[in-house]
């Protein structure tokens, strides 16, 4: 039986986390990658103070050589946040790694 994987989400952006999510951005799925909510933040907080944990893992993928994330389309296809704002998104995803 196959399955088409259009939409895949991974929770946890540490090395294995965003490893995963930037190989199934690099072969075309869109990927949801969430993290916990940075410490010391509060639900309405700005997203991009929220998603600082799962930001500063997309920055590290990027800065590794060679890189993991190989193209500005990967990226494109990468949507982050975090666990306690977009759980939600999770509703649509073919598949869901933890």
């Amino acid at each position: 039986m196959a399955y088409n994987i259009r939409k895949a989400a991974v929770i946890g952006s540490g090395t294995m986390g965003g490893g995963i999510a930037a190989l199934l951005a690099g072969v075309g799925i869109e990927t949801i990658l969430l993290d916990i909510p940075a410490k010391d933040t509060q639900p309405g907080d700005p997203p991009a103070k929220r998603n600082a944990i799962v930001n500063e893992g997309l920055k590290r993928l990027q800065s590794l050589r060679p890189p993991q994330v190989l193209s500005q389309g990967d990226l494109a296809l990468l949507r982050t946040g975090n666990i306690d704002d977009n759980l939600d998104w999770l509703a649509d995803a073919d598949w869901v790694i933890e």
